[in-house]
């Protein structure tokens, strides 16, 4: 009985003393996944055409103030991609950059959001199931809000969870809030 024991703490211990390891393990797989898939997309779907025209009018200043259409969108998309046109010009590399970082950072923010709510183990699961994803792959290679969406709202939770629940330092609140909005 105490051999099972003693071979069960040396498992835990092992996974203690190993678990960052195998979280940039899985760090690595989904990164280079996603540079795997980068390029995937060369056709604009409808949907990102909406977003790169209304950034390209506001980044690139081409009229769009005669057209109501641009407005039914959500604007903080198109306005960030309008802010890289301005700086890179008129290419869609740095917005499908953007895309892949977010994507990544996601990957990190599940992982420090379940390790917080439960425990280490769910919090490699977690992060193992997102990295490999075939929808958030899918959408890595796409110009949507699904990406942001997702980035935006997990770091939020992190930092609500951190600030309301855990009754840590007020600033995570405001964090929150800021990233719940954006």
């Amino acid at each position: 009985m105490t051999m099972e024991i003693n071979q069960e703490k040396k498992k835990e211990d092992l996974f203690e003393k190993y678990h960052i390891y195998i979280f940039f393990a899985i760090l690595a797989i989904s990164f280079y996944l996603r540079l795997r898939y980068f390029n995937i997309n060369t056709a604009i779907w409808y949907d990102e055409g909406s977003y790169l025209n209304m950034a390209k009018r506001i980044g690139l200043n081409l009229d769009y103030l005669n057209d109501d259409y641009y407005f039914r969108r959500t604007f903080f998309l198109p306005l960030l991609f309008a802010f890289l046109y301005k700086i890179f010009g008129n290419t869609e590399f740095p917005l499908r950059i953007l895309e892949l970082l977010l994507s990544t950072a996601t990957i990190i923010f599940v992982y420090l959001l379940i390790k917080e709510m439960f425990d280490k183990k769910y919090a490699l699961i977690s992060s193992f199931v997102l990295a490999v994803s075939w929808l958030h792959l899918f959408f890595t290679s796409r110009l949507l809000t699904n990406i942001p969406d997702l980035f935006f709202m997990t770091a939020g939770l992190y930092f609500f969870w951190k600030g309301y629940v855990n009754n840590k330092a007020k600033y995570n609140i405001y964090l929150a809030a800021m990233l719940f909005g954006l």
